[in-house]
């Protein structure tokens, strides 16, 4: 677990105050508030139809809340600016898509339009954050191919990269960890906790409930509501999660390189 480098007295990069969201006759979310500081990284959990994406969409200012209201800086997201929002904000969605005949480096460039502009030219900044990117996401041997002929692993390295590119101040993430092997889901984790050891806040949707309990909180989520919100060694979290997924697992301990991590592994 990454520690927090937050100051306790400052104000949330993030907030979620009494979210709700109705969609036609179906209650997605209900009375959801919760805060993400800057240096701090959030594993958001539960079980599929939870609300865990709908919740990161609110996050992201995407949608508008039905009920309560989102604050980015203690100031509504949907009072922001576009442009602004998306130079603090940086948002990488489970549908995210880049298709067609378009160079790879083109699709991670897209994420520097928030510093220059759709009439602007990118500048030397912007290359070397293109390229610090796909480093960081091992994705630079793929500049030059086209989005279309990479495999979904490729694909959504590159897609991170665009994620990264902006560096943003708040980084959300529904399940980066898509198509990932399992060297670069441990690439993208490490990646996320150094962030957050910049100061970075940054908030995942994981199904990967090993990845999650390496977080510096979890968020669980179940029929809308936020069930539970503790750090990843809490017992009780540990309880909420065997329940909330039917007892179908079990937490373990694990000693490694002198550090305490949890595994969960399903009960067969």
């Amino acid at each position: 677990m990454v520690e927090s480098c937050r100051d306790a007295a400052a104000a949330p990069a993030l907030q979620a105050q009494g979210l709700g969201l109705q969609l036609r006759s179906r209650q997605v979310l209900q009375a959801v508030s919760a805060e993400l500081h800057a240096g701090q990284w959030v594993a958001i959990v539960g079980p599929n139809g939870a609300g865990k994406s709908s919740l990161l969409s609110l996050l992201a200012g995407l949608r508008a809340p039905t009920q309560g209201q989102v604050l980015l800086r203690g100031r509504d997201i949907a009072s922001w600016p576009g442009p602004q929002r998306a130079r603090e904000l940086a948002w990488l969605g489970q549908q995210s898509q880049a298709e067609g005949d378009i160079a790879a480096r083109d699709v991670v460039r897209l994420g520097r339009l928030p510093h220059h502009g759709l009439l602007g030219a990118p500048g030397c900044d912007d290359e070397a954050a293109v390229s610090a990117a796909m480093d960081e996401t091992e994705c630079r041997a793929l500049a030059g191919r086209r989005i279309n002929e990479l495999s979904g692993g490729e694909r959504q390295r590159v897609l991170l990269a665009r994620a990264f590119a902006v560096q943003a101040p708040v980084l959300l993430l529904d399940e980066p960890t898509a198509h990932l092997d399992p060297p670069h889901q441990r690439a993208l984790m490490r990646s996320v906790a150094a962030r957050t050891a910049q100061g970075a806040a940054v908030a995942v949707v994981l199904h990967d409930l090993t990845l999650a309990l390496a977080a510096d909180r979890v968020w669980l989520m179940d029929q809308g509501r936020l069930v539970a919100n503790a750090p990843p060694d809490s017992a009780a979290l540990h309880a909420q999660l065997g329940s909330v997924f039917g007892h179908a697992l079990a937490i373990e301990p694990l000693h490694r390189e002198g550090r305490l991590q949890h595994v969960v592994r399903p009960l067969l």
